[in-house]
């Protein structure tokens, strides 16, 4: 990359971040986004791959102008009947953070293929369900979605959804629901255990403190090397009045991550609050 790219790294932390974030319709990270000489975009990879060849050459077809978002439109221009590269275009917007026109290609690809040839029937319905909860404020088609039967998969990614959706809306209630029914669904889920966790110690979430700190503790059983567990658990103890607990947590947390200056100054602050 280096050989052959200006590369340009930015952390979501520091400087003007959300205003590139803003300007460029960044929807999560790592994005990584390729310009030409005169800065226009080419086309970007949302996500993270471990496979560092198929990055490479994703990287190198964007140069060479194939399965670039303009290539593709130029392709379906000519033939809009086409359900791949129907299905393609609404990918491509929706990684673009275009809602409106990903939405277009989205119900055209459901139009080309309504008997589900191509297997991008529930995806597409997925995608129309979460623009109507976030952009319409409608879990209308969220709900009939969900009562579709869906796979496991695209249950877990609506579930997901609901907790934001209903988290940035307040909430509670049903974002505690929400991660329970989840849960039910994928019970070794570490990251579920975390997060409900983690709502509930920041939203001082008090009858739930006892049951979160179960089912933190169980989540550290399963992955014990994972810090930010132990982060969470010592938080829950501190704010349950557990001081001694959440003094072992931290310092469990801090084992992992010997470096972090953050684990270190809660435990400076549980030891001084402690006495």
């Amino acid at each position: 990359m280096k050989s052959n790219f200006i590369n340009v790294k930015l952390d979501s932390k520091k400087g003007n971040e959300s205003e590139l974030r803003k300007k460029f319709n960044v929807p999560g990270y790592p994005t990584v986004i390729l310009f030409n000489s005169e800065g226009n975009e080419i086309d970007r990879i949302i996500g993270f791959d471990n496979d560092a060849d198929k990055f490479f050459k994703t990287i190198l077809d964007f140069v060479e102008g194939k399965n670039t978002i303009t290539s593709i439109l130029a392709k379906w221009q000519s033939d809009s009947s086409n359900v791949d590269l129907t299905y393609k275009l609404a990918q491509k917007y929706l990684g673009r953070y275009e809602q409106e026109l990903a939405q277009k290609y989205i119900i055209k690809t459901l139009q080309l293929d309504p008997e589900d040839i191509k297997g991008y029937r529930e995806d597409c319905l997925f995608s129309s369900a979460t623009y109507a909860m976030y952009h319409e404020d409608n879990l209308e088609k969220m709900n009939r979605f969900m009562d579709s039967n869906p796979s496991k998969e695209f249950q877990l990614k609506a579930y997901d959804n609901l907790i934001r959706f209903y988290s940035s809306n307040g909430k509670k209630s049903k974002v505690l629901e929400t991660y329970k029914k989840t849960l039910e669904l994928s019970p070794e889920s570490t990251d579920l255990m975390n997060g409900y966790g983690w709502y509930v110690y920041e939203n001082k979430i008090v009858d739930k403190y006892e049951e979160s700190i179960k089912l933190t503790k169980k989540a550290v059983e399963i992955d014990p090397k994972a810090d930010g567990i132990w982060d969470t658990l010592a938080w829950l103890y501190y704010e349950n009045g557990n001081m001694e607990l959440a003094i072992n947590a931290m310092e469990k947390a801090l084992e992992i991550l010997p470096d972090s200056k953050y684990y270190l100054k809660n435990i400076k602050k549980f030891k001084s609050e402690k006495g």
